[in-house]
């Protein structure tokens, strides 16, 4: 079934990218961790998983990688 808007977030994609944003956030340097950061964290991972990523390790480190 192809993916339309309306189920892009499904809640086993939520579930996996919260799992991924806990994770990511847990492995920021503190002079990193601001508000700022989590969100662009949330928009990279949210970003990733729209475009079809579900592993939550990757995720993780996609998004780490693009702040570091």
């Amino acid at each position: 079934m192809p993916v339309t808007k309306d189920h892009l977030y499904g809640s086993e994609t939520l579930a996996i990218s919260k799992l991924a944003f806990e994770e990511a956030c847990a492995a920021l340097p503190p002079k990193l961790d601001s508000q700022s950061t989590r969100t662009f964290l949330a928009e990279r991972i949210l970003k990733a998983a729209a475009d079809g990523e579900r592993d939550p390790m990757r995720l993780k480190d996609h998004a780490l990688a693009m702040i570091q």
